[in-house]
């Protein structure tokens, strides 16, 4: 005689339990991936990159664990709407290289093009701002 119940005949469980682990890691990988993927863009993906033309106001290393090259330079809008005066702008920006940022030691107060490169989200070791510099010019 079969003692099995009309609930127990109506689920295979070891094909069930095989079908939802299936599953679950197919879930859990693509969680992964797709985290993967968005830390990737709002993290390291060029979010936008130019240059800016100004003069270098701060040059500082700061931060208590990771010590970063923070800058601050300012550009003066030459064509505002206004024909007596001039807007002026700050732009700050962290240099990730040590090379780069012993450049900016010999440059303060002095006519300067900077390449950035925007991201869209900031990193401890990367520094404060979401512009990262990666080549300084002394404009003539």
């Amino acid at each position: 005689m079969n003692t099995k119940t009309s609930s127990q005949k109506a689920f295979n469980w070891p094909v069930i339990r095989q079908y939802a682990k299936k599953y679950l890691i197919w879930l859990f990988a693509f969680i992964i991936i797709t985290a993967a993927i968005l830390f990737y863009m709002k993290y390291y993906h060029t979010y936008s990159e130019g240059y800016k033309e100004g003069y270098l106001l701060k040059f500082s290393q700061d931060g208590v664990l990771f010590k970063t090259f923070e800058g601050e330079m300012t550009f003066i809008d030459l064509f505002s709407e206004t024909s007596i005066k001039p807007i002026t702008s700050k732009f700050k920006f962290s240099v990730t290289s040590s090379r780069l940022a012993s450049q900016f030691d010999t440059i303060q107060r002095k006519l300067i093009v900077v390449h950035y490169k925007k991201k869209k989200g900031t990193l401890l070791w990367r520094g404060e701002s979401k512009f990262i510099v990666d080549s300084v010019k002394i404009k003539k």
